[in-house]
């Protein structure tokens, strides 16, 4: 339902802006898949009754196809371009990204788990969590400054810098850190930059195609399911997606 609000809430951006755009600037929309890996990072736990705790440079795989569970990556856009040809532009970005923890990986546990009882120490992610993950979704909306090169032909290279929200689903269930709340819910995450550069391809008439790497910067401290336990971690996810777009 969340994902299809924001393909939605674009579409409506796209068409709003294709109604008041002047004769000079172009609109674009597109829809892109692809896929996305995030770095390792620590991944902090705190709570009541002394629980603050890190787990240090958690590996995430990136889970970015069907076959991986659920939705894949993918994104939605809709870019303004203040005059046709080169020059700059803005772009509204929707994107939708999931993580999982990798639970065979052997990580080093620091800190006070509380009544857990969990001695700092090595331990593999999954002895110590059933699960741990963003894999219902992790969606970055982002605003963003375009600026696009003359066109080769049929290609026009671009880049861009952004900024905006993240909004986690958090999926935290206990093994032996039992203390900690089972949450399954999406929750604010905080803020989230990117950097990004592609190439546009034109097909025919207002159709082209896209390819395009960027990385995203997204700390999220968001709340358990109880709101006493929070859990902290930055992601940085690489990107590489595929598109096809109209332009107006």
């Amino acid at each position: 339902m969340r994902s299809l609000f924001g393909g939605t809430l674009l579409a409506g951006v796209g068409a709003s802006v294709c109604a008041v755009a002047p004769a000079s600037a172009e609109v674009q929309v597109g829809f892109n898949a692809g896929w996305n890996r995030t770095l390792s990072s620590d991944v902090t736990f705190t709570g009541p009754n002394g629980t603050d705790f890190t787990l240090e440079d958690v590996p995430w795989k990136g889970l970015s196809f069907p076959g991986d569970g659920g939705a894949p990556y993918y994104g939605v856009r809709a870019a303004y371009w203040f005059r046709e040809g080169p020059g700059w532009g803005v772009m509204l970005d929707y994107t939708h990204a999931k993580v999982r923890a990798k639970a065979d990986a052997v990580v080093d546990l620091t800190g006070s788990t509380g009544p857990s009882g969990v001695a700092p120490g090595a331990y593999p992610v999954g002895d110590l969590l059933d699960r741990l993950e963003f894999t219902d979704g992790i969606t970055f909306i982002t605003l963003n400054a375009l600026y696009r090169a003359r066109p080769m032909g049929r290609l026009q290279p671009y880049v861009g810098l952004g900024a905006g929200i993240n909004r986690p689903h958090v999926e935290v269930t206990g093994a032996a850190l039992s203390d900690l709340p089972r949450t399954y819910e999406f929750q604010n995450g905080g803020v989230t930059a990117q950097a990004l550069a592609g190439v546009d391809i034109r097909i025919a008439g207002p159709l082209s195609v896209y390819g395009e790497y960027r990385i995203n910067y997204s700390p999220v401290d968001a709340p358990l399911s109880d709101d006493a336990f929070e859990i902290d971690t930055t992601l940085f996810t690489n990107q590489i997606l595929f598109g096809a777009s109209v332009h107006f």
